[in-house]
């Protein structure tokens, strides 16, 4: 049995090992449970407080179509309240009726909002009669773009900038709303197979960064006007876009990150009239002879500038515990083995087409792990960044700037569909309401990343992004908070951006 056990202490690296490991382990502990025991709602007021301290402001600006007289809530109280609806994650707005009026919710809500008379929170369709009244969403977008200025010029995203010079901005379609009905009268309609629906689609401008954040900035609603011979389209939409982003940002260094439908001079002319770069990706359906010219060029004539980073790394395969290792209860003796990783980057700057009339930039990457492809892109890049790309930029360029659209998918339009705002239910019938309430999610999206991102609490306390939306409806619930009279003085740091 002693021999077993000396066994034991050789596989774990000794006494001193062992008491290392508990140490961290108790160090690791004690950090969750002093995360636990924080109550969220004075999180979230702390992250309001610390990059949007003007909030409750910007809200009182919004337009209030209600007759003062009458009203009980206050309009920054409603908008707070269906903004926490989507940061608690309770997907319906019937469920601020049926479980955001009891407990403490009412005295959390007033040191949100700030109305002094407030004793019970409103309900769902107090927000609703609000928005039905509006004659459109353009106050609330702008409420959603000062969130993006100030946290540009409290410089919380400078790591994120490509090559130290333009945020990258992706933009990019989502699908929201599908009725077998006409909705309204802008519905874009659809017939496939004899079956008609009408849909509700929007073009939405996302702010991406290495480190995960997905920060919405502007979105542009794909629908048709009252009378019209042709249906409203993702390039009508574009141009709408781009101009709305310049009137927001008006001096904001952006490039523009697009897929292959807007791959196009047209496209990097539009960028250009107002003053942006773009990154686009390239593929054979959107032109196909300019890029049978572009990649004839690059890969038979062996024009343009090419590196080439190997990268070699020890991997582990597992193996099954064998009956030995069972007893000891120790891990599984795993074999290592290297992979290489290759990628290969080629790019060309103003390259004439054989029209003589045109010039393109292309940049191109392919990726081989153990001499097997695993990813391959082409892009087509404005004139500003092309003077930039050079054996230093590159990979940058690429991994930072045209791969990094996929951040749109994922961690705006899949974390609003599949992370708990249920951005794909109809939050209201009336157009207009429902186009507030989409900004009111992306508001709180924006809220909801400043906190998960931020150094107040961590993810592994809670155990997952979904766990922190329910302690806080608990906590909105059990645990009073009040604003402090001496307010202390905090700072948040976001989570790093990857170094390219």
């Amino acid at each position: 049995m002693d021999s077993e056990l000396l066994g034991t202490e050789g596989v774990h690296g000794g006494n001193d090992a062992i008491v290392a490991a508990d140490d961290q382990l108790v160090c690791a502990d004690t950090e969750r449970e002093a995360d636990r025991e924080k109550n969220l709602v004075e999180v979230l007021w702390q992250t309001k407080e610390q990059y949007f301290p003007w909030f409750n402001e910007w809200l009182g600006r919004v337009g209030d179509p209600r007759d003062k007289e009458q009203i009980t809530y206050e309009i920054e109280t409603l908008l707070w309240t269906g903004i926490v609806m989507y940061l608690t994650k309770q997907g319906a707005r019937r469920q601020i009726g049926a479980r955001m009026r009891s407990g403490e919710w009412s005295r959390n809500m007033k040191a949100l909002s700030a109305q002094e008379n407030l004793d019970r929170v409103a309900h769902g369709d107090s927000i609703e009669y609000l928005l039905r009244r509006k004659k459109s969403a353009d106050d609330l977008e702008q409420v959603q773009a000062n969130m993006i200025q100030a946290l540009v010029r409290k410089r919380c995203l400078e790591s994120g900038r490509l090559l130290d010079a333009w945020y990258v901005v992706a933009i990019d379609g989502v699908h929201v709303h599908t009725f077998p009905y006409e909705h309204c009268r802008h519905c874009l309609k659809k017939t496939s197979g004899g079956k008609t629906i009408w849909v509700h689609v929007k073009l939405v401008a996302t702010l991406v960064m290495p480190n995960g954040i997905a920060l919405p900035m502007a979105s542009e609603w794909i629908e048709n006007e009252e009378q019209y011979t042709k249906q409203d389209c993702e390039w009508k939409a574009l141009k709408r876009l781009i101009k709305k982003l310049r009137q927001f940002y008006p001096r904001l260094a952006m490039c523009v990150v697009l897929d292959s439908m807007f791959a196009n001079d047209i496209s990097l002319s539009l960028l250009r009239e107002q003053r942006m770069e773009g990154i686009i990706v390239f593929k054979e359906g959107s032109m196909p002879e300019v890029y049978t010219w572009m990649t004839t060029i690059m890969n038979v004539r062996g024009q343009g500038e090419e590196l080439i980073r190997r990268q070699e790394q020890m991997i582990e395969e597992r193996n099954a515990r064998s009956h030995e290792e069972r007893l000891i209860r120790t891990n599984a003796r795993n074999r290592t083995r290297p992979v290489v990783t290759e990628r290969t980057y080629r790019w060309m700057k103003r390259l004439g087409h054989w029209d003589g009339k045109r010039m393109f930039n292309i940049c191109y990457v392919k990726e081989c792990v153990d001499g097997k492809k695993t990813c391959e892109y082409t892009w087509m890049v404005s004139n500003e960044i092309a003077e930039k790309m050079n054996a230093q930029t590159i990979e940058e360029i690429t991994n930072y700037g045209g791969r990094l659209r996929w951040k749109i998918e994922n961690e705006d339009f899949n974390t609003q569909k599949n992370g708990g705002y249920n951005l794909e239910h109809p939050y209201s019938k009336d157009e207009v309401a429902l186009k507030c309430w989409h900004v009111l999610l992306d508001i709180a999206h924006i809220l909801s990343q400043l906190i998960e991102k931020g150094s107040l609490i961590t993810i592994k306390a809670y155990g997952s992004i979904r766990n922190i939306a329910r302690v806080l409806f608990e906590h909105f619930k059990y645990l009073r908070f009040e604003i402090p009279h001496e307010k202390r003085r905090i700072q948040i740091r976001l989570a790093p951006c990857l170094p390219p």
